[in-house]
């Protein structure tokens, strides 16, 4: 039939088109191997293309049924001729060996049949680490939203959103006196704290804080202890890269312990004051910071009282890396109340520091760390200045979802009332340890190491301080605490060595 002829002529097309001699080889075919069937036994040597041809139709068609007529007619080997020309390739395969018959009828590959596949090319798989349809997904720490359901929301008052809370305690201090021979009492506190935060302009914010409480013995001796602390931050970005800041601090707490500098009496009253003003520019690699502080300082019942003036510069290097290196210079001056103290000295000085350092950002560790040397002249000749190496630092190392670690250290120049002392130097490092046992189980330990040297004089005082407790949150609204603390204070003089411990628990509860 016209189709069966058709597709035999196409299949002949693609059996002598399809395999181009290359150096005198077909490709795909092993060396050697006829690239179309070679003449019948008894074939001239020279046959023709349309020879062969005939004689391929002949193998691919089945044997013909003599009860069916083909309405198409008899072949014509001419026409078949004059379609198919002879090729040199063509001519080439006839004139090589004879391929020997199978059993069938059929000749013997020399090459091996392959694996049926699909009929369309399959799509190499490719593995992608992205979702077909949205976005990428965002990683969910999931520790962190379990302890979030434990944190109070706050309550939304105008533009504030205000977080409340109110502790009582019960505890017990082997030396609440803090002094060489004090003795234990228990005692009760209680104390709250309000913080209102405002966010409701983007350029501008404020952060207020209100703190205090009181503590009393159960003894009836001491006095009962109050304490009080206001802190306002405020914010405003006058351009994107422009910002003034401004803080204020007011802080009353009743002097206790035994110190080199009040001997035994305790019980004065020290009111602090700070007032801060700033200015920072980011823009471009050079970041640019000013800082004004005044730090006013009472005691009531001597003649401490002092006022600290000082002036920042900062210049930092803002590369976008993780670390933003940054130097930094200081001048302050310390102006007494009084011009003469009651040893015959005159107590007002200036000074200047300078430091360097890096700020560090890598999503587990945070926080700055700087070195620096920092010296304050006294008006008195007769007192040394006071000079030193400075070592400051505030870094929290999130080492996993579940803990961690916050280290400090800081270096103070403070002032002295002790007779032939300039003041002294008081230097700190501090380690603690938070974990999460459970979403609302929170335990943490830590201690302080401290050393102050006074200048002029030989006296020095060693302080290490440990601390361990758990904060167990019921809800949102109420924790439950437990802490124990132990202090010792080394002191190179005789007799005034101090050790404490206390104990306390408490309950805290948040509207």
């Amino acid at each position: 039939m016209r189709s069966r002829l058709l597709a035999v002529l196409a299949a002949a097309g693609l059996v002598a088109g399809a395999a181009p001699a290359v150096h005198g080889q077909t490709v795909g075919v092993e060396a050697g191997a006829p690239a179309v069937r070679p003449p019948e036994a008894g074939t001239a040597g020279g046959a023709t293309a349309s020879d062969s041809l005939d004689g391929l139709i002949e193998d691919l068609l089945p044997p013909a049924d003599p009860g069916l007529a083909d309405p198409l007619g008899p072949i014509d080997p001419d026409a078949v001729e004059a379609d198919a020309p002879a090729t040199p390739a063509t001519a080439t395969a006839a004139a090589r060996p004879e391929t020997p018959l199978t059993a069938d009828g059929l000749r013997a590959s020399l090459v091996p049949a392959a694996a049926l596949g699909p009929a369309v090319r399959p799509v190499r798989p490719v593995q992608s680490v992205l979702p077909v349809v949205g976005a990428a997904p965002i990683p969910v720490n999931t520790e962190e939203a379990a302890r979030q359901a434990f944190e109070p929301i706050g309550l939304r008052v105008r533009t504030f959103t205000v977080f409340a809370s109110a502790t009582t305690g019960m505890g017990w201090s082997s030396n609440p006196s803090e002094s060489p021979d004090g003795e234990g009492e228990a005692y009760w506190r209680l104390g709250g704290e309000v913080i209102a935060r405002s966010d409701a302009d983007a350029r501008a914010g404020l952060d207020l804080t209100l703190r205090g409480g009181i503590r009393d013995y159960a003894g009836g001796d001491r006095e009962i202890e109050p304490s009080t602390e206001f802190l306002a931050d405020g914010r405003y970005d006058v351009t994107e890269v422009d910002r003034l800041t401004a803080g204020l601090r007011y802080s009353f707490a009743t002097e206790t312990g035994f110190s080199a500098e009040t001997g035994p009496a305790t019980g004065a009253a020290i009111h602090t004051l700070s007032a801060t003003a700033g200015y920072t520019r980011a823009a471009g690699l050079i970041g640019l910071s000013l800082r004004g502080a005044v730090d006013r300082t009472i005691y009531d019942g001597d003649d401490r009282d002092n006022t600290l003036v000082s002036g920042t510069l900062r210049l930092t290097l803002d590369s976008g890396a993780v670390f933003e290196p940054f130097v930094e210079t200081s001048l302050f001056t310390r102006l007494p109340d009084r011009t003469v103290d009651e040893a015959g000295f005159r107590r007002s000085s200036v000074g200047g520091e300078m430091k360097v350092g890096t700020g560090v950002d890598t999503g587990l560790v945070t926080g700055e760390v700087a070195v620096g040397y920092a010296t304050e002249v006294l008006d008195d000749d007769r007192l040394d200045p006071l000079r030193g190496m400075l070592v400051e630092a505030s870094l929290a190392w999130a080492i996993t979802p579940l803990t961690t670690i916050t280290l400090t250290a800081d270096t103070l120049f403070e002032t002295s009332r002790l007779a032939d002392a300039s003041g002294a130097i008081t230097r700190s490092a501090g380690v603690a340890v938070a974990h999460a046992l459970r979403p609302n189980l929170i335990l943490d330990a830590g201690g302080v190491l401290s050393f102050q040297d006074y200048e002029g004089i030989d006296r020095s005082v060693t302080r290490v301080a440990a601390r361990a407790g758990a904060a167990w949150r019921l809800n949102r609204s109420m924790e439950v605490t437990l802490s124990a603390t132990h202090e010792v204070a080394d002191s190179s003089v005789n007799g005034e060595d101090i050790h404490e411990t206390t104990v306390e628990a408490g309950i805290t509860v948040r509207p």
